[in-house]
């Protein structure tokens, strides 16, 4: 997923398994940087507010992101995984709010892009994941 100054990337994880009564506790989006250049970045980590799909997103009908967002995460300035606390959006969407993932974007206008590991990387340790601990 590339993320840069004119590059958006979007992320969903299914959360249906977890009943509409649970109380999120804690939930973590976890993704690694797989490019080593540039310095430390944040990335903001906008709601999708309607549906859409991997092989039908292009630029010209991206969704439409949240006007806020409510988690963000340090961008390492080189190789390695890092963790957001997503535990408000994944609440949300367990009670019911719809649950069309996340925009990836940086707060920062200039070069460079980041490079972050997708689901069809080699190495399964590197690929996004989403952790989330509730009571039923």
């Amino acid at each position: 997923m590339l993320v840069g100054p004119q590059e958006y990337s979007y992320l969903q994880f299914d959360v249906s398994s977890i009943s509409g009564g649970a109380t999120v506790s804690s939930a973590s989006l976890r993704l690694c940087r797989t490019n080593g250049s540039g310095g430390a970045r944040t990335h903001e980590l906008r709601p999708i507010t309607s549906g859409w799909t991997e092989s039908g997103l292009d630029w010209s009908n991206a969704p439409t992101a949240a006007s806020s967002y409510d988690a963000s995460m340090s961008v390492p300035s080189s190789v390695g995984c890092v963790t957001a606390d997503v535990t408000t959006d994944v609440q949300a969407w367990i009670a019911g709010a719809g649950n069309w993932g996340w925009r990836i974007a940086d707060t920062n206008p200039s070069p460079p892009q980041v490079d972050w590991a997708t689901r069809e990387d080699p190495s399964s340790s590197q690929r996004p994941s989403l952790s989330v601990t509730y009571t039923p």
